[in-house]
């Protein structure tokens, strides 16, 4: 899914940033917490102007990011 909306986000000229929980070794390296404080650290100060989250039900990115303003 990271590939086909990046390759969007760079046909109309948008930057895209990769936070995501997993590493190249499948390594969490985020808890669905952390990502829930950084998009709404990127989101409130304006860094970033939307959040593209996922799991692999969607029930932990859900609960984690709704959690935060």
């Amino acid at each position: 899914m990271y590939t086909a909306l990046k390759a969007v986000a760079d046909e109309k000229g948008f930057a895209v940033d990769n936070y995501g929980m997993y590493a190249a070794d499948d390594a969490a390296q985020l808890t669905y917490v952390q990502n829930g404080i950084l998009a709404a650290a990127l989101l409130n100060t304006g860094a970033a102007d939307f959040v593209v989250t996922g799991c692999g039900t969607g029930e932990g990115a859900m609960l984690a990011l709704n959690s935060f303003p």
